[in-house]
């Protein structure tokens, strides 16, 4: 992620805390966070080079290609520091959650606590940012905020690899 005054930088789950490392270094500092009714994401600028990638498993990086908005019925995978990498398929556009709105929801539930602001992502294509989950319809399911209407919101440019 980057904008006009910062050169790099992540996004994270707004719910999340606003203090953040990086592989245990202090270079990420807090720039801002998403409203509400448009979802869950905070970001962070960077003190170093953040490059068009993300990490799709534990200790792999994939060059991010494009930024894609979901549609119902689609396969889409995720990455979280507790779950790892996995896949699941999009239920419901638009969704809230408590007070966060605009999100995804998936068809189940897979990811755990810790995962929150890990990449949601189908191949090198970027969706979205992980959120957490809610119980609909006597069902726990995942959910996320995609990553168009973020950066759109937040004024940053999805910095990608051509």
């Amino acid at each position: 992620m980057k904008n006009a005054y910062y050169s790099h930088g992540l996004l994270t789950a707004e719910h999340c805390s606003n203090s953040q490392t990086y592989a245990g270094r202090d270079i990420l500092y807090f720039r801002g966070v998403l409203a509400k009714q448009y979802g869950d994401v905070q970001w962070h600028s960077s003190s170093e080079a953040a490059s068009a990638s993300f990490y799709y498993t534990s200790g792999q990086r994939r060059t991010i290609t494009a930024t894609v908005n979901a549609v119902k019925g689609q396969s889409l995978c995720k990455y979280g520091k507790t779950t790892s990498n996995t896949c699941d398929d999009v239920y419901r556009t638009g969704q809230c959650r408590g007070d966060y709105c605009n999100l995804i929801m998936m068809k189940n539930r897979k990811a755990d606590s810790g995962d929150s602001g890990g990449p949601v992502f189908w191949g090198h294509h970027g969706y979205g940012v992980h959120s957490g989950y809610k119980t609909y319809l006597l069902k726990n399911r995942d959910m996320y905020t995609p990553i168009r209407s973020t950066a759109t919101q937040l004024g940053l440019t999805v910095k990608l690899t051509s």
